[in-house]
């Protein structure tokens, strides 16, 4: 007959401490806080960050207007 334990794994360090982590839309603060000279800007209150590498680089063609409502 074979016997099989399991063991509990634990954290010995972990003293009840809980971490908290949020999804979503990040806000000025904490995009500040990142990058203290970040160009943003808010509309509908959601946070735009300007000044982004890839998104300068496009090439944009006027036409029809996109917008979420």
């Amino acid at each position: 007959m074979i016997l099989l334990t399991g063991f509990g794994c634990s954290d010995s360090a972990n003293t009840g401490n809980t971490e908290v982590y949020q999804i979503g839309n990040p806000d000025a603060e904490e995009i500040l806080t990142l990058d203290p000279n970040a160009d943003i800007f808010q509309f509908d209150g959601v946070i735009y960050q300007t000044g982004i590498d890839w998104v300068e680089k496009l090439t944009l063609t006027k036409g029809e207007q996109v917008r979420d409502k």
